[in-house]
């Protein structure tokens, strides 16, 4: 790994939660660029960037890796437009909506796929063009920070409402990946020359149905387990008046048929290259940002 500089792009996130004092202890300069300031306590030697760089220049032209937790378009700009001219290294996070949404039966949702795959391919061709070795994860359900809209989202629904409604009783399966796993992930990939101008899948050890993964969030917060098992008509008319609320607008009948779906994806070659080894869900650290 190089000892120089690592530019932290798009940090202010639950996987940056993680990264940032990994990345203090594997580089001697670490440079992190986010619009908003992270609200949680960093090293000495981190330099926060409050910065758009859809709008901003970044200030830094030495950083020879790059670690992205951005958007692919605002990513893909600032490489087009030259802001890291030295980067010989790049940590690309995307996500494995790629592959879910592309069959959305939503075409807001396909189109949404489309343009992460077009943007990603269009990321790795810069690379290659520039001699960039590029590492592209893309990770299934992300929680562990309390800032995701998956396993948080299970939470705030349980602890307002008291119940969770299943459609299909929720026997789609899903492997929750905790984002410090991910973010150990990053540097094992920065040290593993195997990693270079790959794509991986990066899941959690363990594999459990929507329903049992409501069950675990409920019982992680000690909270009441009420899965009633509803229909998807019933569940679209109780969508319509959910959508009335802005913070709960995200939601859509897409994301409700996908609880009967099987979500996962295998993630041995990220052991092989870099010996990932994910963590089984866990129900004891669930939500350390709630502390914060």
């Amino acid at each position: 790994m190089d000892k120089s500089s690592v530019a932290l792009l798009g940090a202010n996130n639950q996987v940056g939660y993680f990264l940032i004092p990994l990345l203090c202890q594997g580089f001697a300069k670490v440079i992190g660029a986010s619009r908003h300031q992270p609200a949680w306590s960093l090293p000495s030697q981190y330099e926060s960037l409050t910065l758009d760089l859809d709008t901003d220049p970044f200030p830094h032209e030495d950083c020879a890796t790059l670690v992205s937790l951005l958007p692919h378009r605002i990513l893909l700009a600032a490489l087009m437009a030259g802001q890291f001219p030295q980067a010989k290294r790049l940590i690309l996070f995307s996500t494995s909506s790629i592959d879910i949404k592309s069959q959305s039966p939503l075409h807001q949702e396909r189109d949404m796929a489309v343009a992460l795959q077009q943007n990603e391919a269009a990321i790795v061709a810069y690379c290659q063009a520039h001699n960039i070795a590029y590492t592209v994860f893309r990770p299934t359900l992300i929680y562990g920070a309390g800032m995701d809209k998956n396993v948080s989202f299970i939470a705030k629904i349980m602890q307002r409402w008291h119940c969770f409604p299943l459609v299909g009783g929720g026997s789609g399966k899903r492997q929750p990946v905790h984002a410090e796993d991910l973010a150990i992930a990053c540097m094992q990939a920065l040290k593993s020359p195997q990693s270079a101008d790959k794509y991986y899948y990066l899941s959690g050890a363990e594999i459990l149905t929507y329903k049992d993964l409501v069950k675990r969030v409920a019982k992680a917060k000690g909270l009441c387990s009420w899965t009633p098992c509803i229909s998807l008509g019933l569940l679209k008319g109780l969508l319509k008046i959910v959508n009335l609320l802005p913070k709960y607008r995200f939601i859509n009948t897409a994301m409700l048929m996908r609880m009967q779906e099987d979500l996962t994806f295998c993630h041995a070659q990220a052991q092989k290259d870099f010996q990932f080894q994910p963590r089984a869900f866990d129900i004891n650290s669930l939500f350390p940002k709630d502390e914060l």
